[in-house]
Parts: structure tokens; sequence; C-alpha cells
């Protein structure tokens, strides 16, 4: 497999000398960041993912294990920071859209920094370091040549939103190849791609002549090739070094940041050297890996022999392709035997159960293409009464996406004139019945080593949500026919059964159908909630005996559409929890909604319980510590129990509004350290307050240092890793030396 995972990969390229330069090589690394699409169909919402706890879901828990950590990743000497290296400012880069998207909204000070990192390459370099990556990291080589089109058109649309620039180079997902899909690349202005050294067949001249057969032990990995397409046009190619990128993957190179920026070192020459890895290595799969990558990336910097950090686009722009080169078509970069992981039992899976068998690949392939069918059909023939250019709507409908057009401005671009709101509702259905569609497509489906994992279920709740937008436009219900395909699509666990199994039970039972959405609102203590998909509204609101009536009214954003139901909704009470009935008889309750929305509902109760405890806590320390301070002689505990006024006590203490007595002190310190859970809140919450007075436009040193001072008295030592990047920014500040010393830093 070269050591390669589908959700990501880090990529190491180095060249020798620059122009008239004597330097001992040049070197780009490049990150391929993917995570698959989590996001829920129907609220557009991540919900929880129970595996990836203590975080809501993988998303956020892998982003806080390595995409925050490479964005700020520390350099250490004897046990301290001394440097903070923003590595998306040194190395090449992409992220997927539906990744990116994510990101934006939920971890905003990483997303800034990515996009700051390409902004300061572009202003070193010339070139920005960010590529481009097809929209839904779908496999390319196995989709119709318009979805090619469509990934490619949006994926581009959405670079342009977020890093104000076309993209040059546009990463394959899997390095899954054919010419159809180099063609599609060229055609849209992508520059080049990047492959895996056996994706290579035979090397020739520039002009095609003079051919010669390689594989991944005879390729020159050193330069790059040209790609002479049938239709014309050229695409440039770039290969790794497989050896290298197993180094990384299986040799736990990671482990010591010299060894790696040596083991880098000696592969650099005369030519371009690439090494390619899973991204998620560096401070997911390995912990601290980000750290080995920026003592690499300051050892090139700064090694005596001249090493020169670049990328892609900059090398290219200066050492242009001498040979060309043909494909393996339908090849990649982690199945050996092609393209065929995402559409056979070919063998290939993670490694987690080497007895299990995938054949059920190859039926949920054809169950999602057969859908596909009927929503293209669809689409096209219903697109023609109210879009003016139904294909040139779609390929465009990228730029509603990524928030580039509001929806009416684009409905006024591209439906025809005198179209209706029940026209444009149509349209907007279309649109977003393809847009699902093509979700379901993502390679995640099928990398893995069964269709009762999460990816697989994500991946028909996907195609469960586009067929319901193609029977809300008017098509034909085409679930007996993919249920018929899905039921050939056999579990490796039996008690998941086949694909029919799966979809009635893990699928069918995720839709979020108003009456849901209405519980989930209220469940979240809300009259009305605005979710990245939906609206919600509470109106008309009566009191009954047992709780209350209304009118919901559900606004589906992405398609116009509004739904209107009268509930009854019931207090929880000792024998059941709350309960919400509409007009039809229809009645749920909390335990009827789905695994994902009950764990969501989980976590954001669970904040509010923690929260109104440390208000609590804080309100009656306030009111009582001046009696419970002390202790007197021969005293060795606290009269009464503190209970939930205590973290409050010991907060009053570390901001010095109260003082304790030694004794006292020596009691909190053994009680915190045998109750995790009020020490965790207490870190967290000093934690928080120091980086809120950090923020201010004034930062008095002087007033945080005796916080931190007298925490430690009391055993409370916060891990002061966002803390640290505050540092880190104001390290100019006058005292913030002394600040950084009591935080773990040298500056």
């Amino acid at each position: 497999m070269d050591g390669l995972l589908s959700d990501g990969c880090l990529l190491i390229c180095c060249t020798n000398i620059k122009s008239g330069v004597n330097m001992a090589g040049t070197i780009c690394i490049h990150g391929h960041c993917y995570q698959p699409p989590r996001l829920d169909p129907w609220l557009e919402e991540f919900l929880a993912e129970p595996s990836a706890a203590p975080y809501l879901n993988w998303n956020e828990r892998i982003c806080r294990e390595c995409y925050s950590p490479l964005a700020w990743a520390r350099r250490m000497d004897q046990g301290r920071v001394i440097e903070l290296i923003n590595c998306y400012e040194w190395i090449s880069f992409n992220f997927g859209p539906t990744l990116l998207t994510w990101m934006e909204h939920h971890v905003p000070r990483t997303y800034a920094r990515i996009l700051e990192g390409d902004a300061r390459s572009l202003e070193r370099l010339g070139h920005g370091n960010a590529l481009a990556q097809v929209f839904h990291h779908a496999i390319m080589p196995l989709t119709t040549e318009l979805d090619k089109d469509v990934e490619i058109a949006w994926s581009i649309q959405d670079f342009q939103a977020r890093f104000k620039r076309r993209p040059e180079g546009m990463w394959l997902a899997e390095t899954a190849v054919d010419t159809l899909t180099l063609e599609a690349l060229a055609r849209a202005g992508i520059r080049f791609t990047i492959l895996a050294p056996r994706q290579a067949r035979a090397v020739a001249t520039l002009d095609g002549a003079h051919l010669w057969p390689v594989d991944e032990t005879t390729l020159d990995t050193s330069t790059p090739y040209q790609v002479n397409l049938p239709s014309g046009k050229t695409l440039v190619v770039f290969f790794y070094n497989g050896p290298l990128s197993r180094a990384v993957a299986f040799e736990r190179l990671l482990a010591d940041g010299e060894a790696f920026f040596q083991r880098i070192a000696s592969h650099t020459g005369s030519g371009l050297c690439s090494l390619a890895t899973d991204g998620e290595s560096y401070g997911h799969h390995f912990t601290f890996g980000e750290m080995a990558l920026a003592y690499a990336i300051h050892r090139i910097r700064t090694d005596v022999h001249g090493y020169e950090l670049t990328n892609y686009s900059t090398w290219l722009e200066q050492h242009q392709p001498t040979q060309s080169v043909t494909i393996h078509e339908l090849s990649s970069w982690s199945c050996v035997h092609g393209v065929e992981r995402w559409k056979s039992d070919c063998g290939c899976s993670d490694g987690g159960h080497p007895e299990w068998k995938q054949q059920w690949r190859q039926p949920l392939r054809r169950a999602f293409n057969y859908l596909r069918y009927y929503v293209d059909e669809q689409y096209f023939c219903k697109g023609r009464e109210v879009f003016v250019d139904p294909r040139k709507a779609l390929l465009e409908y990228g730029l509603v996406l990524c928030g580039t057009q509001d929806a009416d401005s684009f409905l006024d671009e591209h439906c025809s004139s005198g179209a209706k709101d029940r026209d444009n509702r149509l349209a907007l259905t279309l649109l977003t019945m393809q847009r699902w569609s093509l979700a379901s497509f993502a390679s995640c489906a099928w990398f893995f080593d069964d269709i009762g994992r999460i990816e697989p279920v994500n991946a028909l709740a996907f195609a469960l949500r586009s067929l319901e937008l193609l029977q809300q436009s008017g098509g034909q219900d085409v679930s007996p026919g993919l249920l018929e395909i899905l039921e050939e699509a056999q579990s490796n666990d039996p008690a998941k059964g086949d694909g029919i199994q799966i979809w009635k039970e893990r699928v069918l039972t995720r839709r979020m159908q108003p009456l849901q959405i209405a519980l989930l609102t209220a469940g979240l203590g809300r009259t009305d909630m605005s979710w990245p998909g939906v609206d919600v509204f509470f109106a008309n609101q009566e009191k009954t005996a047992y709780g209350w009536t209304a009118t919901v009214q559900i606004i589906w954003k992405h398609t116009g559409v509004k739904e209107v139901l009268g509930v009854q909704y019931q207090d929880g009470s000792e024998d059941e929890n709350m309960r919400i009935t509409a007009e039809d008889g229809i009645s749920l309750q909390l335990k009827d909604l789905e695994e994902r929305s009950r764990g969501y509902l989980c976590w954001v109760t669970t904040r509010k319980t923690n929260a109104a405890l440390w208000h609590n806590g804080l309100a009656a320390a306030g009111q009582w510590s001046c009696v419970m301070n002390s202790f007197g002689e021969g005293q060795k505990a606290p009269l009464g129990n503190p209970g939930e006024a205590l973290p409050g006590l010991v907060w009053f203490w570390i901001v010095g509004d109260t003082s304790l007595d030694p004794e006292y002190l020596s009691w909190l310190r053994h009680f915190l350290g045998e109750n995790m859970f009020f020490s965790t809140m207490l870190c967290t919450s000093l934690r928080e307050y120091v980086l809120d007075l950090l923020n201010r436009e004034t930062v008095s040193v002087d007033e945080i240092i005796p916080m931190i001072s007298r925490a430690r008295d009391v055993g409370i030592k916060p891990y002061w890793w966002d803390v640290q990047n505050r540092v880190w920014e104001l390290r100019k500040v006058p005292g913030m030396d002394s600040l950084a010393g009591w935080v773990g830093m040298k500056i």
C-alpha cells in the first residue's frame, strides 16, 4: 500500500540546485488532508460519533490531534517550547472542500492559519502552497464525464472563494487516475497533479517518441513528466519516492526529528525527490509527529548546506518537464489492483480484520450508480423546464455552495425568465438532489473492510437524502430497485445482516423528518433553531397541563421548501422522557431519536449542566467563603461538605479574591488530586480565563503570573496549548518572556 491511508497523506519533495546557486537541495513538503464527509444530510450539522469521544465527532478529534498542531507546531529545547511554526506556511498542502467547510465554522483560528500559510507562501515564492482537491473525494476513473467536470468545477470554485486565486494543481482522491480524468483536469485549466511511481507505465521523449517501459523500481522520480493527452492538451505529473515514503509510514521515522531530517537530506540530489505518507501521521497516528515536522522544517531552513523550501508551482515554473510519461489506466496509490478497492473484493483493506471479505463493495457501487442514473435523468428532464442550460447550472452551483453567489442571484442568472417561486424551489431541489447523490461516492465508503462501518452508512444516508429529493421533485420511487441490489451486499458481521437490513435499521432511522427535527430542537430547550440545513420556528405556543402545544414551521434552506405541522409537547416525568406528538397522532420520545442525535443532545446538555454547576459553585463560594476558608487547631477536613461550592472556593483563591490557611490548602490539594472532575473543571476555567486576559487590548502579565502560581499551590496545572499560541503571538510585548516561562516556553 506504499504506507498510504485514505484519509490523508504527507508528501515531501526534494530538488537540488536552483539555477546558478550552490545549494544542497530544494525541498517541498506536501500534506494531503482529508476526512470522510460526516455531516447529517438533513440538518447539515455534524452530530455525535461516539467512537470519537471525548470529542463530539472525528473531524473535531483529528483536527485537535493533527490539523491544529500543524498550524502551531512546537519546536522544543529541553522540555520548553522555543518556536511555534505554522507548517502550512512552509509545506505544500490541500484540504478537501467538505473538511474546510467544517473547519471554517468550528475551528476558525486553525482555518485562518491555513489561509495565512498560503498567503505568506504566495508572498515569499510567488505561488501559494495550497492545492485543490476533487470536491467529494470520489474515485474519478469510476465516474462519468459529467461527474468529473462537476467535481473539478466545484472544487475550483470553492478554492477560489477561500484562497482568492485559482488553483494550479489538484489532488486526485487516492491518486486514482485514467486518461479521461487527466483530460478533465486539463480541460479545467489545472497544470499538474501528483501520482505514485507504480502508476507510470512508460517514459518517452517530450514529443512522445522513443518510448521505454518503466516500473516503480526503474522510474526516475527526480523529475516531473508531461502527459500528452489525446485532445492535444498536456498536463504535468509529479511522482513520489516509494521507499522513502514507506520509511516514514512503517519505520517510525517521526519518533526522531533529526533522523527525519537526515533521511530527507540523504535523498536530495540533482533532481526532485518526493516523499508521500499519511498526513494524519503527523499528530494523529503518531503523537507529536507534527513536532518532528517542525524540527525538520527548522533544520532545512538553517542547515549550512543551503537547503531551500519551496512548493510545486514555484519549482515547476523554474524546471519544466523534459520527458513525457504514459500512465497505467485505472490505477491508484492505495490499491495494487488499480481501482478495484472501490468496486470489488480485491483483498485490499485497512487490515483490521484480515479474514473478512469485501464482496459487498460491488453491489454498493452498483446501487449508487443505479440511483445516479435516475438522478441524472430526473435532473435533465425536469431541469429543462426551469434552467436555461441545466448542465451549466450544475457546473456553477458550486458558487452557491461556497458562498460566492447567493441562491437568488444564481436563480436569476440560470432560470428561465418568468420563473415562479414553485419553479425556483424545483430548481434548488434538483441541484440539492445532485449534490447528495455525488456525496455518496466519496472514496471512504469502500476503503475499509465492512459495509456496516460508519463510512458506508454515511454514504447510504446521503443516497437516501438524494432519493427523497428525487421524489420531491416529481420523480419516481426507485428504492425497490436500489434495495434489490443492496440485498447482495452482505456484512461480515452477522448481526448487521445484508444491505437491506442496514438500510432499514441504520439508514432509514437517520431520516430527519419535521417531527424529529422539532423534538431535537425542543430537547435542546429551544423554541427556534437555525441549523446549517434547516430553520425551525415554534409559533402559537399555548400552555397545557403537561406541557404546551405549538405550530412548528420547518424551512429547508437549500431548497426553499417550507413545512408546517401542529405538535403537542409533553415534559418529561419519572415514567418517561419528553414526548412530542403530531396532529396525525404520530408520537416520539427522546429515546426514539437516532443514536447520533441522542449523542448530540447528550453532548450539548452535558456542557450546559457543567456550566450551571460551575456558575452555582461560584455563587455559593462567593456567599460562604468567609466562613469556610480556614482550619482550626487539629482540624483535618472542612466542616460539613463543601459540595459544589468547593470549585468556586478554589477559584476565588486562584484569582486572589480570598485567602486560605496552609492546612486548608493542603487538604484542597489532596482532594483535587483524587477528584479529577473538579480538577479538570478548574484547569479548563483557568486556561480560558488566562486566554481571555491575553486577548484583551491591554495585557497585564503581572495579573496573570500570580494566578498561575496560586493554581500550582493546589495542583491545578492546565494544558497551556492555546495559551502558548497566544503568548507566541505576543512575544514582543514587554514582560511576555516572564509569562512564557510559567506556561512552558522560552522566547
